[in-house]
């Protein structure tokens, strides 16, 4: 049977068509849809739960830190109360004079420094002074030794901060003290 050029193109045009049917694409495209909403959901939900590990996580570090710290709180509380207290954590008034000292002693100009109190909370028994002292064109060896003298003759004196800037004479020194003291 032989066909005319343009049944050919017809019969050629009807046997694409029916290949079209017999592979549809339209459900291929609507899978590979499907498959990328379902990957975003994936990763959307892996990422809510990293989060929410990580939240977890760092309120686990925070409970880790405090936990020791309350412990410690409580013991003294129950160990000796306020009495235990003021022999641990005396109330010392000659902190700015003995810093003023131990400075003039090594040839340091200190004016008299400020001090201030913090409070942890209105029932907590101890209360923090911080000294404030600041150095005008300082030399450093002095200066340092100044500070290492400082906390070891005033019992339970810590080093809180110190900033050193320097000068054409010297250095510009502020150092802040610390120590808890009972609340009177």
């Amino acid at each position: 049977m032989s066909f005319t050029p343009t049944q050919e193109l017809e019969l050629q045009a009807l046997s694409r068509a029916a290949e079209r049917k017999n592979q549809p694409r339209l459900l291929t495209f609507l899978g590979v849809v499907l498959i990328l909403i379902a990957g975003f959901y994936a990763f959307s939900g892996y990422s809510a739960t990293q989060s929410a590990f990580d939240k977890a996580r760092g309120k686990a570090d925070i409970s880790a830190k405090l936990d020791p710290r309350i412990a410690r709180y409580n013991a003294l509380l129950q160990s000796g109360g306020e009495a235990g207290l003021e022999e641990r954590f005396p109330v010392n008034t000659r902190i700015r004079s003995t810093l003023e000292t131990s400075a003039d002693l090594l040839g340091l100009e200190l004016p008299t420094p400020p001090q201030r109190t913090e409070r942890m909370g209105l029932d907590y028994p101890l209360q923090r002074q911080i000294i404030t002292a600041n150095l005008t064109d300082a030399p450093l060896d002095a200066t340092l030794k100044w500070i290492n003298s400082a906390t070891r003759s005033i019992d339970g004196l810590y080093v809180a901060g110190v900033e050193f800037s320097p000068t054409p004479a010297g250095w510009q020194v502020e150092v802040r003290f610390a120590r808890w003291e009972v609340v009177q």
